[in-house]
């Protein structure tokens, strides 16, 4: 996929993706969407298999270890029943699959508005799916646990952020012209930040007692950065015909 764009300005930029450099100065530029992958399937029996897929684009982190975004192997105890184990792609959104194939959509790009920021492509760990026919389609319904992690930039400074363990499942039917999906996940913060990753700045700034005279409220809002509670629960659900 090859794409140019022009946006941003000296203080706002714009991102494609949250894990993508932002682009400030209003220039061209191929980077901020453009990507190169090349994907090999292999077969070797019936019930064995594997995937290795390598993505290349312009990260904040730019490292060789993020441009695996697949790499797994694969059992089929029967045609209903499929164990993956590796880094696998996150199965919650409704272009999980081919999120960065640029001629699967119609769009010049996945809508922004939600896959900004959608930036997981991926977790190290196993699902376990069950397929079955039902109606016109196919049903699938599968579990999902592992860790994943990404890297950021926020105000100039690179974030790593790190969730471990995530829990999920997705119920997933489709037919020749139809597709519905359902999934929600866990997730748990690494518990080395005490703040919200990017958040410790503000929230210094709003505890820090020379605002109380002016702001009393200041303290209490200061304190909801805290992760007191380091879980998330994320649900998505959509429909596409």
């Amino acid at each position: 996929t090859l794409g140019g764009t022009q946006g941003g300005n000296v203080i706002l930029s714009l991102r494609c993706e949250l894990e993508r450099q932002g682009m400030y100065v209003g220039d061209w530029s191929v980077m901020a969407e453009s990507s190169v992958g090349v994907q090999l399937d292999i077969n070797p029996t019936g019930k064995w298999g594997g995937t290795v897929q390598l993505l290349g684009k312009d990260t904040v982190a730019d490292n060789w270890e993020d441009a695996v975004s697949w790499a797994f192997l694969r059992y089929r105890f029967n045609p209903d029943w499929t164990l993956r184990v590796g880094r696998i792609g996150i199965d919650q959104y409704m272009l999980s699959e081919y999120r960065y194939v640029g001629f699967s959509y119609l769009w010049s790009r996945p809508p922004m508005e939600f896959y900004t920021l959608a930036s997981f492509g991926f977790f190290d760990g196993l699902d376990l799916a069950w397929t079955t026919s039902l109606g016109s389609g196919t049903l699938m319904a599968k579990l999902q646990a592992g860790q994943m992690g990404n890297t950021y930039e926020v105000e100039g400074n690179e974030l790593e952020l790190r969730l471990k363990p995530i829990f999920g499942g997705t119920l997933h039917w489709e037919s020749d012209h139809w597709l519905a999906r359902i999934s929600a996940l866990r997730l748990r913060f690494d518990e080395r930040e005490d703040y919200f990753p990017g958040t410790q700045l503000l929230a210094e700034a709003l505890g820090n007692p020379a605002l109380a005279p002016f702001w009393p409220q200041a303290t209490a809002y200061s304190d909801d950065f805290l992760l007191d509670d380091p879980y998330v629960h994320y649900l998505s659900a959509g429909v596409a015909y």
